[in-house]
This record gives structure tokens, sequence and C-alpha cells, in this order.
């Protein structure tokens, strides 16, 4: 017998979840703000604040596995959901593993020609997650309403990678230190991969969706 009082109380335990990962990715930007600006906040601050969102949106999703596995939706909703969460959690950890690895890579500032396209990567970062919270908020209401979403998401995705391939191209031509070529560029890289996790979980919005419309 479906539960509808266990499925509201999922749907609001997601709701929060959702909440916490984009909080981890808006505290990543606050986080990469402090690098440009060391008088805005303390670094150390902000990968904390990025720390904390990971750990509640963790501690979310297990709790949401729990009600899940207690069977409080059909066996085919709750593996879709299950999966979704999963690769939806994969955003909020890979946001803080960018900010701890300004502070465990020493990455004191960017290169001046590298800023404006370091905050274009990251607002990218926070839209794509907004959109995929929207995404994943219509399929408790109206499923087809998530296509549209998705589109959006593959978008956002396909244009965070131009500018992360225009901006490693500009610093292996650039006369920095090679070292500092390595690492700013591998950071850029992990950076510019929250749209690529976004997208991953968006690609199961997309199965779900289908699933539905059978």
């Amino acid at each position: 017998m479906f539960d509808y009082k266990r499925k509201k109380q999922i749907e609001e335990l997601f709701e929060e979840f959702r909440f916490e990962v984009i909080n981890s990715v808006s505290a990543l930007k606050t986080a990469i703000l402090t690098v440009v600006d060391p008088q805005k906040t303390e670094l150390d601050d902000a990968i904390r604040m990025v720390r904390i969102s990971e750990s509640k949106a963790d501690n979310l999703r297990a709790e949401l596995e729990m009600l899940l596995y207690g069977k409080s939706l059909f066996p085919e909703s709750r593996g879709d959901i299950l999966s979704l969460l999963e690769a939806t959690d994969k955003v909020a950890n890979h946001a803080e593993s960018v900010a701890v690895m300004l502070k465990t890579h020493n990455i004191q500032m960017f290169p001046d020609f590298c800023v404006s396209s370091i905050l274009t990567i990251i607002n990218y970062g926070v839209n794509i997650t907004k959109a995929l919270s929207d995404a994943e908020e219509v399929l408790f209401k109206n499923y087809h309403q998530a296509l549209p979403l998705i589109g959006k998401i593959s978008q956002i995705e396909s244009d965070a990678d131009d500018v992360e391939i225009l901006l490693t191209e500009e610093i292996y031509k650039s006369d920095i230190d090679p070292y500092k070529k390595l690492i700013i560029s591998e950071w850029i890289r992990i950076l510019s991969s929250i749209c690529d996790k976004a997208e991953d979980a968006s690609d199961l919005i997309r199965i779900i969706v289908a699933k539905r419309g059978l």
C-alpha cells in the first residue's frame, strides 16, 4: 500500500538535501572569491562552510536511503530515486574537493588573466546545480516539466567546457611557472567537473522521465 505520509516526508527531506547541495557549491564560490579578494573573508571559514553543507547533504541522503529502503515507494521508483540521490550527492562531494584543494595545494592567488574565466565557471556551477534542483523538484509534481530543465543543464555544461578549454590553452601558453601551470590547470579541470557531475545526475532524470512516459 502506497504510504502518502511517507512519500511527503521523502519529498521534504529531498528538498532539504537539494538545498544543501546548492549551498555547498555557493559556499565554494565564496571560497574562490576569497582567493580572488583575500579581504572578503577567511579561506578557512569559507572551506568550513562548504564542508558543513556537504556533510548535511550526506546525512540527509542517508536518512532518505533508510526511508526508501523501507519500501515507502514502489520498487522501480525506489531504485531510480536512490541512484539520483547518489549522483546528486557527488555534486556536493566534488564542491568540497575543489574547496579543500585550494588549501592543500596552497593556491593563494590566481593569475590575473584566469580570474574572469574562473568566476564564469563557478557561476555556471551554481546555476547548473540550481537547475538540477529544479528538475528534481518537478519529478514529484509534473515530471514532463523536467525536460526543458535537462536541456538547460546540458547547455550550461557545454558552455562551462568551452570556457575551461580556452582557459587551459591560455594557461599553457603563458609564461607562469610550469609547476603552477599544472596545479592551476588541474584545479580548473576539477572545478569545471562540477558541471559534469550535475549533468550526470540530469541524465538519470531523463531516464526516469522516459520510464514514466512508457
